[in-house]
């Protein structure tokens, strides 16, 4: 099974290798065909509650967590499925095997022979993501499928940045960084990503560049209008539970 590459990057079609996809879609619906017909679960009926009342003045749905695409989504989804759990647990896992797929193109991007072969490290690599037991949670419950919007958007910002680097282009760069909000507007965890540059750096994995320094800077500008949206919509830059939770450091609160 060999990887069609592009002229400059060898990810650009998403569907570059459809073996891998189809395998891991086959791979995933065994696993998960137990649990995607379960209903609304825990604190699914909070966010169902919370949903129901509508974006809201805020454009939030009143929310303490600033993540209004995720919302969107739900919102969306809830109304285009008339909310029929098994469309909405098959959307779900449908956007987890993406974010694998994804995942393996990213990890077979850095592997050596990767114009001529698939990595194996990578498809492990991706195989691994699709049925770790952390990820069940994400899809399964209707209240966390923010993680998996969140990590959707953010591999494919990773996607646009090694475009910009291998191509030079800077339309890439504003890929990147519009899809890197759109992570970040859809769950505040992959603040941390902006370190992936550094890492990336770090461990020679790609060579400095002009690029990469303006994929840095650009996740900076993006985190920081994030965090600007955030406190005019919601008055507070650290998250939901508020300052007394998120700065607390003591093992018994």
């Amino acid at each position: 099974m060999k990887i069609i590459t592009h002229k400059y990057f060898p990810i650009n079609n998403l569907f570059t290798s459809v073996g891998v996809f189809v395998l891991y879609c086959i791979i995933a619906i065994g696993a998960y065909i137990p649990s995607v017909s379960n209903g609304f679960m825990s604190d699914d009926f909070t966010w169902l509650e919370l949903l129901s009342g509508g974006p809201g003045s805020d454009y939030n749905f009143n929310d303490r967590f600033f993540l209004p695409l995720a919302h969107y989504i739900q919102y969306a989804l809830l109304f285009l499925t008339g909310e029929n759990t098994l469309l909405v647990h098959a959307f779900q896992l449908l956007i987890h095997v993406i974010n694998a797929y994804l995942l393996f193109l990213i990890i077979n991007r850095f592997q050596k022979y990767q114009n001529e072969k698939i990595s194996w490290i990578a498809l492990a690599s991706g195989l691994f993501f699709l049925l770790c037991p952390y990820n069940t949670e994400a899809v399964n419950w209707f209240a966390a499928i923010s993680y998996t919007l969140s990590t959707y958007f953010l591999l494919m910002s990773v996607i646009e940045g090694l475009k910009a680097i291998d191509t030079g282009k800077n339309k890439y760069i504003f890929n990147y960084a519009l899809l890197y909000l759109l992570s970040l507007l859809s769950k505040e965890i992959s603040i941390s990503a902006i370190l992936i540059p550094i890492v990336v750096i770090a461990f020679g994995l790609i060579s400095k560049s002009k690029q990469i320094y303006k994929l840095f800077i650009y996740g900076i500008g993006v985190l920081i209008l994030y965090l600007v949206l955030r406190t005019i919509i919601l008055g507070s830059v650290i998250g939901g539970y508020g300052t007394d939770i998120h700065t607390q450091f003591s093992p018994d609160f």
